[in-house]
Parts: structure tokens; C-alpha cells; sequence
């Protein structure tokens, strides 16, 4: 059964019953429809309180039995990475990410990866118990960017209440696993003229991402407490921080972060050196140039882990490391 909305939270056409998690959409009883849809109420949603995992209404998980076990052959969407979305439905039934019960805060937080910001208009326009797409339900959401409308198709992998949705396709373009897209979050052209003459890079270069006031990653305990001072403002509570250092050089040397990139749980952040001209009259003076990036943590947050790979300007790999972050 198709159950259709306009581009107001409200709608008619069925019966409905306000719960304790939103509202009830009740199938007439000689349709034959795979699965009621369960939709939180609001007018707007603000993606502060998404990120914090904070909810005005109380929801409802289904019990350990109904997911204690899981196999392919109950994920009702073709197309989905399989491991993810168990492991989501796994998290949501120990009481994590709740977020991924609401298809609104589903799309206001997956929007992201797609370009879409906290800024942008989101609306249900379409909603149906089942579809050719998932047999346990579609949403469909029409996000306003930048002037411009998109429709996200939300979907439901699993069957019952207390199930997770994800986006299933924007603008008919699928997404899976097996084609992530690549997603700048910085980038910068002034250090494109720098050029680095020298065969080698000094024996204490060092690269490291900051996840909190304390410091460093476990494996690389090199950041000084003086550079890790001037990341205790509250301007970097939230945020990941991308540092880079060239360690002991001649003067005239020098360092930049120019772009960071994600694609899935890879990121790779592209810093472009220089260094005198073998020719340039270089004094005495010894530097340490170093700089860094900030990006929201939240993007990190919801992938779990994150491969993070920094690589200078004619490709070659400086630094690999893994990070896992928790919400």
C-alpha cells in the first residue's frame, strides 16, 4: 500500500495513532502490506541534538530474541552492504545510535556525505510500507541545496519495529559499498608553488590526528605539550585535527596541509612540501614548520573507524594510521 504525503509532516489518508515513538500508520486490513511504517512527528529537526543522540520522545526497542540472530536472506533490499547494515542493527538493539530509527535524522546525518548541510531543507514527500525497493518500507525526502531540490530514498533493511533505515539512492543515483564517492572536506591552492628540491625529508618529520585534549594516538606520542596547549580552546571540542610536521630544517623550509579527502573509512590528507633552491643562499637558523586542519568529528563518529593516510605532493605515502572513535 502506497501511503503519499505533501511536503508537510502531516498527512491523512489512512488512520493514524500518536505513540510514545511518533505515529502509527494503520493498514487498512485487506491490503496486504509487509510492514507498518513507524514516523517520528517534528516540524524541524536540529542536527546538534542528532549528533548528541538526544530525543524528545521515548523509543521503542525490539527485543534481544527478534535480532539475536541475523542472515542475508533477511535483509530486504537488494543492493546494501550486508555487514554494515547488520552491524547498525546491531548497535541500535544494544541501545547505540538510535538516531538510525528516525528516517529524518537517517538523512539529515548520512545527507552529509553527500554535500548536504544542517542548512538545507528536508521534507517527506513520499512514504510507502512497501516497495520494489525494500519490501519493509521507503521514505522518500526531497533536501533543498543550494537553490536546488534532490530527493533522498530512504529504505528499511529489516522487518519489524525498532529497525534502522539508511539511504538507499539521492537523485537515482544507488549507493552502496562497492562505489563509495569521494568527499573533499578541505581544500587550499596556496602552497602550489612550493617546490621540494632535497632527496630526503628530515629523520623527525612526523604527522599525527589529535582526537582530544590529551593528545595523540596511542602508537605516536611525539606531539609536544605545546602544541597540543593551543587545541584546549572549546573551538576544537568537536572537532579532529589533522597536524603535520616537517621537523628539523634550514630556514626557508616548509609545510602545508592543501586537501583532505574521505571516500567509505579512508582518508587521506595530501600536505606539499618545500625546501631551498640548491642554489638560494640559506642562513643558520634552524625551524620546525608544522600545520594542521580541523574537520568535524562527527563525520569520523559515524563510521567508527577511520583509516587516515597522508601523502606529499608527488604521491608518496608519509604516514598510515588507524583510528577508532566512539560516540
Amino acid at each position: 500500500m502506497n501511503v503519499k504525503l505533501k511536503k508537510i509532516t502531516t498527512f491523512a489518508a489512512s488512520a493514524a495513532i500518536v505513540t510514545s515513538i511518533g505515529i502509527q500508520v494503520l493498514i487498512p486490513k485487506h491490503v496486504d502490506a509487509a510492514e507498518p511504517v513507524y514516523l517520528k512527528t517534528y516540524v524541524s529537526t536540529d542536527i546538534q541534538q542528532v549528533q548528541a543522540n538526544e530525543y524528545s520522545g521515548k523509543l521503542e526497542l525490539a527485543s534481544p530474541r527478534e535480532f539475536h540472530t541475523y542472515s542475508k536472506s533477511k535483509v530486504g533490499v537488494k543492493g546494501l552492504d550486508y555487514d554494515k547494515v547488520i552491524k547498525w542493527q546491531q548497535n541500535v538493539d544494544e541501545g547505540r545510535e538510535l538516531w538510525r530509527l528516525d528516517p529524518m535524522q537517517v538523512a539529515r546525518v548520512e545527507g552529509k556525505k553527500y554535500g548536504f548541510t544542517e542548512k538545507d531543507g528536508f521534507s517527506i514527500v513520499k512514504m510507502l510500507s512497501s516497495s520494489s525497493i525494500s519490501r519493509y518500507g521507503q521514505i522518500d525526502i526531497e533536501v533543498t541545496h543550494q537553490g536546488k531540490t534532490h530527493t533522498m530514498t530512504m529504505v528499511k533493511p529489516f522487518a519489524k519495529r525498532g529497525t534502522i533505515w539508511t539511504t538507499y539512492k539521492i537523485d537515482g543515483a544507488l549507493f552502496s559499498s562497492e562505489k563509495e564517492l569521494t568527499k573533499v572536506l578541505f581544500k587550499t591552492n596556496k602552497y602550489k608553488e612550493w617546490k621540494y628540491y632535497k632527496s630526503q625529508y628530515p629523520e623527525d618529520m612526523f604527522f599525527a590526528t589529535i582526537i582530544n585534549d590529551d593528545g595523540q594516538l596511542t602508537q605516536d606520542d611525539r606531539i609536544s605539550k605545546d602544541i597540543l596547549k593551543k587545541f584546549k580552546g572549546t573551538e576544537f571540542n568537536n572537532k579532529l585535527i589533522l597536524f603535520a610536521s616537517m621537523g628539523t630544517s634550514s630556514a626557508q623550509s616548509n609545510i602545508g596541509i592543501e586537501r583532505v579527502t574521505v571516500s567509505g573509512k579512508n582518508m587521506t590528507v595530501y600536505v606539499h612540501t618545500k625546501s631551498p633552491h640548491p642554489d638560494q643562499f640559506i642562513t643558520m637558523n634552524i625551524i620546525y614548520p608544522d600545520d594542521y586542519v580541523t574537520i568535524d568529528r562527527s563525520l569520523i563518529e559515524e563510521r567508527g573507524t577511520m583509516k587516515v593516510t597522508f601523502v606529499d605532493q608527488n604521491g608518496k605515502i608519509l604516514s598510515k594510521n588507524k583510528l577508532k572513535i566512539k560516540r
